[in-house]
């Protein structure tokens, strides 16, 4: 149940479609526990809820009640995954720019000429921000 919920929520926040969820459960259900589902839904919800305050509000505003709040998570919760806001800002951070740096990686890596390369960044660019 929880896992559902959970699921639910993200595709509200997000504004995913009910596709979206179904498929998402599916897989879910398929490669990992369900105690591993809970806990990567949670940090999603989690780092989505902290993102909306960071666009939103600004770091001034961040604390461990809001994101809690917004998470729709208890504060135990919260700090159950994150020892402190350092330690949740540290995960936000590793969430956003991983992904950024793989894909750069994957087009330098690539066997192009430099022109097609700084051409794929710069679309890489607009389509991660």
């Amino acid at each position: 149940m929880v896992v559902i919920a959970h699921c639910c929520l993200e595709a509200i926040m997000t504004g995913k479609s009910f596709f979206w969820l179904a498929v998402t459960l599916e897989q879910a259900m398929k490669d990992t526990s369900r105690k591993q589902i809970v806990n990567q839904l949670i940090k999603e919800t989690v780092y989505n809820s902290v993102m909306e305050i960071l666009q939103h509000y600004g770091a001034d505003k961040l604390t461990m009640d809001e994101v809690a709040a917004k998470a729709g998570v208890s504060k135990g919760t919260l700090y159950n995954y994150f020892k402190n806001k350092e330690d949740l800002m540290s995960f936000v951070e590793e969430q956003t720019i991983e992904p950024i740096v793989e894909g750069l990686e994957k087009i330098r890596n690539m066997p192009l000429s430099a022109a097609e390369k700084i051409q794929k960044t710069i679309a890489f660019s607009f389509e991660s921000f």
